[in-house]
């Protein structure tokens, strides 16, 4: 069933303009801090210094293969977590040195792999949860997962990881 858009995921399964604000800042998102009537991701991203830039590329990483690990929970992957997997990383930033695509492709064989038994994934999301510094990004990093699943309709399998993922980053 095709999940209905939340307030934190729009009709296409992209972060609204408010969330993209809280992923790149890693703090929540006052009434001051944005207003919905500015519109755009430009609007939002002028307003702010660089986004993504108090996150290391490792907590960027981290990030990114939680997101795929999130993705493959359900063997299902829809159009609406990939294309919310591109937003957070086009949010977050990625360094520019560093080619996404061939990371992302070694992140979701990694993925693929923890999610087959429970030993790997445990060790798959610890060692994510090694390369988030703080409990800001740790809590960003398990939001955005939460949101991910939400925006194709959160399965069984999908709610057991993301308490797994709970439990071991918070």
């Amino acid at each position: 069933a095709a999940a209905r858009p939340t307030g934190k995921i729009d009709a296409k399964g992209h972060p609204r303009d408010a969330h993209r604000l809280r992923l790149a800042t890693g703090r929540p998102v006052k009434p001051l801090d944005f207003a919905p009537d500015r519109g755009s991701i430009e609007a939002m991203s002028a307003a702010m210094k660089k986004p993504g830039s108090d996150l290391a590329q490792s907590e960027r990483e981290a990030i990114v293969d939680l997101l795929h690990l999130c993705m493959y929970a359900d063997a299902s992957i829809s159009i609406r977590e990939t294309n919310f997997i591109s937003d957070v990383v086009d949010t977050i930033g990625w360094d520019p040195k560093l080619s996404f695509s061939s990371y992302e492709s070694r992140s979701i064989a990694a993925a693929r792999t923890a999610r087959t038994n429970p030993v790997a994934l445990r060790k798959f999301v610890e060692g994510a949860g090694s390369r988030l510094k703080s409990k800001a990004t740790k809590q960003l990093a398990f939001s955005l997962c939460s949101d991910l699943m939400a925006s194709d309709g959160t399965d069984e399998r999908e709610a057991r990881l993301l308490l797994q993922i709970r439990s071991i980053l918070l």
